[in-house]
């Protein structure tokens, strides 16, 4: 009975470190995606006036 709980516990250890490392690939992944898809559109960015005159920035994708 006693094997069991230690091989159950050693189980869920490894369960939560092995969690842990796909979550941090997972958020490793998503960032890099992110970056990159957003060098590919990249967007510009220029100030102009409105009829008031008061500056109005627009950004473009």
């Amino acid at each position: 009975m006693m094997k069991i709980k230690i091989l159950n516990k050693l189980f869920t250890i490894s369960t939560l470190a092995l969690l842990k490392r796909i979550k941090t690939l997972l958020a490793t992944s998503l960032t890099t995606l992110f970056l990159g898809l957003s060098s590919l559109f990249p967007y510009q960015a220029f100030s102009t006036t409105d009829s008031d005159h008061y500056p109005l920035l627009i950004l473009r994708l």
